[in-house]
């Protein structure tokens, strides 16, 4: 039986449980109230030494051990063994313990082990654990303030309650009791996880371990109950396995750019591209099919130009338009607002609708379309298809996009390199406001020209333009570029009467930065009698619809005069552009600063001094820059102006 009497001095009890009618003849109600434990229960014979050994050794420690005799109420006598310990409660200090009948000598050790072990728990630990004892029924018998501070029950609520009350009525998750038991009853303990119910009907994850009780024969006739509220510890190991899916998926994703990476140095052609990008992607598990796609504008519509993946019949039978009911799934809306779009369910999301069937017939349950961009410039979409739904996460999405600049930055470097090769160019003529606004003014009604002879980055990421100037001062071009705001700076390199030469730092050059985005160069660029002509060459394979319309939003007033094919084999076309590829941004700067400025005339119209005043260098920097300079352009020429 298990007891809780109120002092070291007296057998006065205010919790009686266990088997204890069987081994004194009282209930617990008797021995709580009209049954003095000490004079009617202990043998005569025994009691002073029960008094005195148990006050010996708590003066000494924390608890105490007898062995002594009961009076049954039936007369008969039993021989007990009895385990006591301090116990500091709310109310005060208590006395603890369970006294064993060991007469006929029962085979107690394993259990009178788990039983001390369980005291010492609910003694240490009585605010995490709650422990009880339940009936072959499930029917709670006793309580403790573990259980009372979990669950919120108190210990007259909570006797006679069965477990099964305390568990939610619907879950998949939820603890089952009656499999905890039967687990039990069987193997002598079980230890199972789930959800519970608290009083205020708010639920915890629980662990419950259960442990049979026995008696002499073998037969089960309870269970003691260990239970533990795991609600955080559940929470923490969750984010932790969350986590280590993250590293898992981040690790799958870092390999796959990286094969990616090596598949776009290694490539020639924007269709090598293409076969690498949709292979790799689709020879990892997560991805059913891959396929990139281009705007086509005479349809206005997308349309794939590579795909790999086992249901290739898919995207064979794919229309997708930028407008209407075809173009509001996630490829229309990718490829119009340039911006990455998913589908996280297929069977559920209303504008994937037109192609739903298709998909989920092939496992498609998620999708993703990514715009392939770089630098402005659009030049296609990448769609994913995974077999998974809900999987496209953030982190996804966000390598996705990453991945496809690069696709971009691939096509674009690709296309340069073909135009180094291309034996003809597409040829724009082109009217516009200049790219230094009011420059017109000062030669319309007159026989003045004005000539953007260049214009390039700085290494600083600003552009510096040179302008040359016929039948018109210099100074006065200054002195319009002085109500320029984009204007940061302009020198005036050379004058000779009414014609001259400027270098004009900018904080942006439209005409140049769409250009070169599109891989093509300005030719020439000339302001004559109050109108601007351009003259702009691009690779065969540039979009130019796109190059005019974004040209079009910067100068709004730009016309087309000419498109034409020509030929690029003129050598000094292609040197030229092989030396570009040679020189460094800060090389090619000093470089066109000196040649502008006549520092290669001679005389010279310029010394080194003044260069490096005029870049803001130092003497020694310039000539270190022209020194590395003229050695690529020689080598160049020598080298490779024969190819």
């Amino acid at each position: 039986m298990i007891y809780r009497r109120r002092d070291a001095d007296t057998w006065t009890f205010d919790h009686v449980s266990g088997r204890v009618a069987s081994l004194t003849g009282y209930d617990a109600d008797e021995l709580k109230s009209n049954v003095a434990w000490e004079t009617t229960v202990v043998h005569p014979n025994d009691r002073q030494e029960v008094r005195e050994s148990s006050r010996s050794q708590l003066a000494d420690g924390e608890s105490f051990e007898l062995t002594y005799r009961l009076v049954h109420r039936d007369g008969g006598i039993r021989w007990v063994w009895e385990y006591g310990r301090r116990l500091e409660t709310a109310d005060g200090e208590r006395i603890a313990g369970f006294i064993s009948d060991i007469t006929e000598r029962r085979e107690v050790k394993d259990q009178l082990q788990w039983i001390e072990d369980r005291f010492h728990s609910l003694v240490e630990h009585v605010s995490e654990y709650a422990i009880f004892s339940i009936d072959r029924d499930g029917c709670i018998e006793n309580w403790n303030d573990g259980a009372r501070c979990i669950t919120g029950y108190d210990a007259d609520e909570a006797v006679g309650m069965r477990l099964s009350a305390f568990v939610p009525d619907d879950g998949d998750e939820r603890y089952r009791p009656d499999s905890g038991m039967a687990e039990a009853m069987l193997d002598g303990e079980s230890s199972e996880e789930g959800w519970m119910r608290s009083k205020d009907g708010s639920e915890f994850w629980a662990r419950v371990a259960l442990r049979s009780l026995t008696d002499a024969d073998g037969d089960v006739h309870g269970f003691v109950a260990v239970v533990r509220d795991m609600t955080e510890q559940r929470r923490r190991r969750r984010e932790l396995e969350h986590q280590r899916d993250e590293l898992v998926t981040l690790n799958r994703i870092n390999g796959v750019i990286r094969d990616i990476d090596r598949e776009l140095v290694r490539a020639n052609t924007r269709q090598e591209i293409c076969t690498a990008i949709c292979e790799r992607l689709t020879s990892d598990d997560r991805y059913e099919l891959a396929w990139i796609g281009e705007s086509d504008p005479a349809r206005n519509a997308v349309t794939p130009i590579e795909w790999a993946g086992e249901h290739g019949s898919y995207v064979e039978d794919l229309d997708v338009t930028l407008d209407g009911e075809l173009g509001d799934g996630p490829v229309g809306r990718s490829v119009r607002n340039q911006s990455v779009a998913v589908t996280q369910r297929i069977d559920s999301d209303p504008q994937f609708e037109p192609w739903r069937e298709a998909a989920l017939d092939r496992g498609f349950y998620s999708s993703a379309s990514v715009p392939i961009e770089y630098d402005g410039i659009p030049y296609g979409v990448l769609c994913l298809y995974s077999g998974e739904s809900e999987a496209f996460d953030e982190r996804e999405r966000t390598v996705l996009a990453e991945l496809a600049e690069m696709i971009g930055y691939a096509f674009n470097a690709v296309d340069r390199k073909q135009a180094l090769v291309e034996d003809s160019m597409t040829e724009l003529e082109v009217t516009l406001s200049d790219t230094l606004p009011r420059l017109t003014e000062l030669t319309e009604g007159t026989d003045e020209r004005i000539f953007v002879t260049s214009t390039a980055e700085t290494a600083s990421g600003t552009f510096l333009q040179y302008v040359r100037t016929e039948s018109v001062d210099p100074h006065e071009v200054g002195a319009v570029l002085d109500d320029v705001d984009r204007v940061q700076s302009y020198d005036v390199l050379w004058n000779r009467e009414t014609s001259g030469s400027l270098s004009v730092y900018l904080d942006e050059a439209p005409l140049t930065q769409v250009v070169s985005a599109y891989g093509g160069r300005v030719e020439s660029l000339v302001a004559e009698d109050g109108e601007a002509t351009a003259t702009i060459r691009f690779p065969k394979r540039a979009n130019v619809r796109a190059v005019t319309e974004q040209l079009g939003d910067a100068f709004p007033d730009l016309e087309v005069v000419a498109k034409r094919t020509v030929s690029t084999e003129d050598e000094s076309q292609r040197l030229a552009s092989m030396v570009d590829e040679e020189l460094t941004d800060r090389q090619t700067e000093v470089l066109r600063t000196a040649f502008h400025a006549g520092y290669y005339e001679w005389p010279r119209d310029t010394d080194g001094t003044n260069l490096s005043e005029q870049l803001d260098l130092s003497p020694a920097t310039v000539s270190q820059h022209l020194r590395a300079a003229h050695r690529k352009v020689v080598r160049t020429v020598v080298e490779r102006g024969g190819q």
